[in-house]
Order: structure tokens, then sequence, then C-alpha cells
């Protein structure tokens, strides 16, 4: 049985570059969305003096953050224009290739899944 991943991303924002971030992120929200099924969850948080912004990604398994990853150095490239990166943290087992590419972020990892789930609707 494939394990779900979670990859949680911490950015520092540039100076004066919020609005533009904001944009430039619903942008990507929606072609991750229609680009990218196995990415099952992708939501942005700021803090409250809009400093520090947290993305949290979401993957049935290795694969589908591999395929997320598709395309995320262009993404990243624009990106860092507005925001900068602070840290980076992977639950789950990722992919080697994944790995490598998130060396950078000097990314924290937790591999081992005990278990859980996630409800795609309240009942």
């Amino acid at each position: 049985m494939s394990e779900p991943l979670v990859f949680v991303s911490h950015f520092r924002v540039r100076e004066g570059k919020l609005e533009d971030f904001r944009r430039e992120f619903e942008l990507v929200v929606r072609e991750l969305e229609g680009d990218k099924p196995g990415t099952l969850f992708y939501a942005a948080y700021l803090n409250e003096d809009e400093t520090k912004l947290t993305i949290f990604h979401v993957f049935g398994d290795a694969a589908g953050m591999d395929a997320h990853f598709v395309g995320a150095e262009a993404r990243s490239t624009n990106a860092y224009q507005m925001i900068e990166p602070a840290k980076a943290e992977i639950f789950g087992r990722p992919s080697a290739g994944a790995l490598t590419m998130l060396e950078e972020m000097a990314a924290e990892l937790s591999p081992e899944h005990l278990g859980g789930f996630m409800r795609l609707e309240a009942s």
C-alpha cells in the first residue's frame, strides 16, 4: 500500500512583494489544480504580520509528489522574486529525486507514517 506524503514549505515574504505574490499564487493554484491530480491538498497561510508564508502540500504517494515537482523549477524561480525559502518539512517517504530537489531547502524528514485519515467532506 502506498503511503501519503505531506510537504510543508516555509518562506519569508520579501518586503513590498506580498501583493505580487498573491496574484502569482492565484495563477499557480489554478495551474496545479488542473494539471496535478496527484496533489490532493495545496494551501498557503500567511502569519499575522504578513512576513511569513507556509504552504501545505499533501500527496497520495511519492509518485504524486514527483508529478507535482515537474515544472517546479520554473514556478520557484518566479516565486523567489517575491518570497525567500526558509525551511521545509517532509512527512512520509519521498523519492530520491524529490529529496535531491529539496536539498537546498535543508528539508527535515519524518519518514515513518503511523496511520491516520483525511476527510474529504465534513460529515
